[in-house]
């Protein structure tokens, strides 16, 4: 099963490029409904994409890691829980009624951390 994963994670890497354009495309293009199942999707999915890009690693390393994973939980908590429960909490403080800003808190304190930890 995890030959599978990498083999599925390569193809993935090689056509990057054309699966963002592509939902880049589908974004414009298709009109989804307001609602509140799709706020949580794009929040989570987001969430999501954020985490699986800042681990950068094979499947491979990531299962011998799990051979000692205190360190890297921690850290993987730190960053991935703590950090943007602290930039919401501050989103809900400073601006309680604009869901949008409170967004944008999230996402300024996620993406430094995904793109200093692929660096």
């Amino acid at each position: 099963m995890q030959e599978r994963f990498s083999r599925w994670n390569e193809w993935l890497a090689r056509r990057m490029f054309l699966l963002v354009l592509l939902a880049l495309g589908l974004g414009f293009s298709v009109k989804l409904p307001a609602g509140p199942a799709v706020k949580g999707a794009v929040i989570g999915l987001f969430a999501y994409m954020t985490f699986v890009t800042s681990i950068g690693i094979s499947f491979r390393q990531f299962f011998r890691v799990l051979s000692r994973p205190w360190v890297p939980l921690w850290v993987l908590v730190l960053v991935h829980v703590v950090t943007p429960l602290v930039a919401w909490g501050a989103g809900q403080l400073f601006y309680p009624d604009d869901a949008q800003l409170r967004l944008g808190y999230l996402i300024g304190a996620s993406i430094p951390i995904g793109v200093t930890s692929i660096i």
